[in-house]
Order: structure tokens, then C-alpha cells, then sequence
């Protein structure tokens, strides 16, 4: 087991939380206590599951199930507490695959876990989580709110 491969993955669940939070514009001040109360709970009980799953499995097989043990399990979280339904959520978990995808390549140039491994990812991911929030954000979330018949518009 390596402490710092564990740090790397979990930060890898709080960014792809991150960008789904900002995505999706979910205003937690609006959540319904039960819903504040679930998501925590669920929340945890996705780290723990994630930990659990990095410490039994190698790390290769980890990462080849990478999707199943952090993507889809954060896109449930958001199933549960965002606005957005159906097609639109998948839309968004796979932007935030997408925005996800450079830190997974990034570890891909160092051999072994380092904490400059753990520090270049945690500047990589703040950065683009600013990047994402000043440039992306808004114009994301006008799309999504746009109808459908809107969307077919621009294929006239």
C-alpha cells in the first residue's frame, strides 16, 4: 500500500466532485436538509469504498477501473442532488472525464508515486478547476439549460 497513491487517487474524487459541482451548478444553500445530510453521508461512504479498493486491488487494476470506482459512483452523487437529468448529467460526467483525463496522464510521466507527483497534480487541478469556473462554467450551464429544440437550431 502507498500512502502517497492513495492521497492521489482521493484527490482525484475531491476534483472530479469539483467539477461536477461547478458544472451543474449546484447551490448548497438550496439543498433540502435530507438532501445535505445524504450527500455527506454518500459522500464519505464514496472515499471509504475508494480507499478500500485501492488498498485490495494493484494499482493497474485500479486504474483500468477507474470509471467504475470514482467517475459513476460521483455521477450518482449528482444524480441525486442536481437539477439536470437524464442526457444533460451524462453530458456533464463526461466533461468532467474529460477534464480528468490530464491528471491521469500526468501520473503517467513519473514512474513511481512522489510527493512531487501529489504537488504538481494538486497545482494541475486547481488550476484548471479556476479555469473551468472563470471560462467554462457559464457558458456549459447556458447549454444546458436550453431546450432541445434550441440545440437542433444550430444544425438548420
Amino acid at each position: 500500500m502507498n500512502l502517497l497513491r492513495i492521497i492521489f487517487n482521493v484527490m482525484l474524487v475531491f476534483y472530479a466532485c469539483a467539477i461536477m459541482y461547478l458544472l451543474l451548478d449546484v447551490q448548497w444553500k438550496n439543498l433540502s436538509r435530507k438532501k445535505k445530510i445524504g450527500s455527506i453521508v454518500y459522500f464519505i461512504a464514496l472515499l471509504i469504498f475508494d480507499i478500500s479498493a485501492q488498498i485490495v486491488l494493484d494499482y493497474s487494476i485500479y486504474g483500468k477501473l477507474y470509471l467504475l470506482f470514482t467517475q459513476i459512483p460521483v455521477f450518482l452523487l449528482f444524480l441525486m442532488i442536481s437539477k439536470f437529468q437524464g442526457i444533460k448529467l451524462i453530458f456533464v460526467l463526461l466533461t468532467t472525464v474529460f477534464f480528468s483525463a490530464p491528471v491521469i496522464v500526468l501520473r503517467s510521466f513519473f514512474q513511481s508515486f512522489s510527493i512531487s507527483l501529489v504537488c504538481i497534480a494538486l497545482v494541475f487541478n486547481s488550476v484548471l478547476v479556476f479555469l473551468i469556473d472563470r471560462y467554462f462554467k457559464n457558458h456549459l450551464i447556458m447549454y444546458l439549460l436550453m431546450e432541445i429544440t434550441e440545440c437542433f437550431c444550430f444544425f438548420r
